[in-house]
């Protein structure tokens, strides 16, 4: 009898579906798709994410984990460096970073003629001190 082969699970694979899940929802929307479009985009069955996942709804929950983390994490390093987060933009206000879909505090950075950073720009910041390229 041969020795049985214990299966090694892919550890990058449940990243890999929420990097699927992300695009599909940035392009479609995340009710427009199905854990077999998720599946298909991540290389794997759909079937094979409820490994990781128990519903599209945990999937969305993770993601939006994900960007929370990142927010704070944004936050605790501006707060670290001698900054201060605000919840309003004014002419005070130094530098706006932004996303792909920016809403009104965008708008008004624009219009008070406020830098405004995409998260490169923004890391760029908390690294060397100095801004990347404004959006």
């Amino acid at each position: 009898m041969a020795p049985s082969r214990q299966r090694v699970r892919d550890p990058g694979r449940k990243q890999r579906i929420l990097t699927a899940a992300a695009e599909l929802s940035a392009r479609r929307g995340f009710h427009a798709i199905s854990m077999a479009d998720i599946g298909a985009e991540a290389g794997i069955v759909g079937s094979g994410i409820y490994r990781h996942f128990g519903s599209k709804t945990s999937i969305l929950v993770a993601l939006l984990d994900q960007v929370m983390d990142r927010f704070a994490n944004g936050a605790t390093a501006v707060i670290a460096a001698g900054g201060r987060v605000t919840g309003s933009v004014s002419r005070k206000t130094d530098y706006v970073v932004a996303g792909d879909s920016p809403g009104s505090k965008y708008d008004k950075a624009v219009e008070l003629g406020v830098p405004i950073l995409d998260e490169e720009g923004f890391q760029r910041l908390l690294i060397d001190g100095e801004p990347g390229e404004s959006v």
